[in-house]
């Protein structure tokens, strides 16, 4: 199969024609990081409801939040030509948010200090009005727009270089296993580990130029992947320059559970990935894994950065009858983690989020400190 220059999947995905509807999540609410105390809910087992944990509110009280160093975080559609088996989101459904109606509010945002943005989905490098979102958001005062995608539209150089000229500041690429075989039994394309390493060759061109700020190499460790980790034969892909940025599966739903690597083997892969990153001077950080787990390797742990990081966040998110503006503050993935009695003496614990509240069949950790 030509790897080169492929026809890029562009999807007829249609527009959302109703009305926007804007939401804050109240203080105090159970998912409201600002209410945390130094414990971890234990309560938040599954991610926050538009309609059942955010009150409706008007763009002129979002803009009364504190907007100052916030982040923009676009799902333009939910839409994914590849379906991976452990993605919880409608990939099938294809429609997307209405930009005409959403720009309008975009500028005051950016003025108001967030001028931080993630475009994600669903795939949105196959989304047709891609390079106009990035466009209008670079435009408007964007210092740094951020694509995450699973990278095959890459292949076709006339589309990355439309992305790229767009004002694109960075890519993370999902890489889903490392080799086809497997690849393909998670996301029932054929060759996609071949055609994203060349998708990642040919942006790592663009950063190698300066013509890109940053290009992060992302992998959800499942068991399915957990070998092809292991070999390392992969790690002479990642650029130079390039993060490699893991993580462990979350279990959101009860059947993706299983999918969590058993800790013994994840800990002995991670350490002798993390000894051929040193080596090769690979800039690498893991989500997902518990300090007292990462030992001497936890100053790479991301969540670390998330614990402390209580920005305003605003979603911009599509649905059937209508498109979502949703505001709270804090990382609300770390709302899926908790402590255990085990960790109440150790000095790590106000940096960690703890373990993931459905890991504790599957990781049973007896010390900790």
């Amino acid at each position: 199969m030509q790897l080169e220059n492929q026809k890029v999947d562009v999807q007829k995905i249609p527009v959302q024609k109703r009305e926007l509807d804007i939401r804050i999540m109240p203080s105090g609410s159970k998912y409201d990081v600002l209410s945390r105390q130094e414990n971890l809910l234990g309560d938040c087992a599954s991610p926050p409801s538009p309609d059942r944990d955010y009150v409706s509110a008007s763009f002129s009280e979002l803009l009364e939040q504190d907007t100052r160093d916030g982040l923009l975080i676009f799902d333009p559609s939910y839409y994914c030509n590849i379906e991976c088996t452990f993605c919880s989101l409608p990939i099938h459904e294809k429609f997307r948010i209405n930009w005409d109606r959403i720009r309008k509010h975009i500028p005051l945002l950016v003025l108001s200090g967030m001028r931080r943005a993630v475009i994600t989905g669903g795939e949105p490098g196959i989304l047709p009005n891609l390079t106009d979102i990035i466009s209008d958001l670079r435009g408007w005062g964007c210092g740094f727009v951020m694509l995450f995608s699973h990278g095959l539209w890459a292949n076709n150089e006339k589309r990355l270089k439309q992305v790229i000229d767009a004002g694109m500041s960075g890519i993370t690429i999902s890489i889903k296993a490392f080799d086809d075989e497997v690849a393909e039994s998670i996301t029932r394309k054929k060759l996609v580990f071949s055609r994203q390493l060349t998708a990642i060759r040919k942006i790592g061109e663009y950063k190698k130029s300066g013509h890109l700020d940053l290009l992060a190499i992302n992998h959800v460790i499942t068991r399915e992947t957990l070998d092809g980790l292991r070999r390392l034969d992969w790690i002479d892909f990642v650029p130079a320059g390039a993060l490699l940025d893991l993580c462990v599966v979350e279990p959101y739903l009860d059947e993706t559970v299983d999918e969590v690597p058993a800790i013994n083997d994840l800990l002995e892969v991670l350490r002798n990935v993390f000894a051929a990153c040193d080596e090769r001077g690979i800039n690498y950080k893991i989500n997902g894994v518990p300090n007292c787990l990462l030992s001497e390797a936890n100053e790479h742990n991301g969540d670390r950065a998330f614990m402390f990081d209580d920005r305003l966040r605003v979603f911009i998110k599509p649905n059937k009858d209508k498109d979502y503006m949703l505001a709270h503050y804090g990382y609300q993935r770390l709302m899926q983690y908790g402590y255990r009695n085990e960790c109440k003496g150790c000095t790590e614990r106000l940096s960690c989020p703890g373990v993931h509240k459905k890991y504790d069949d599957s990781w049973p950790i007896k010390a900790i400190g």
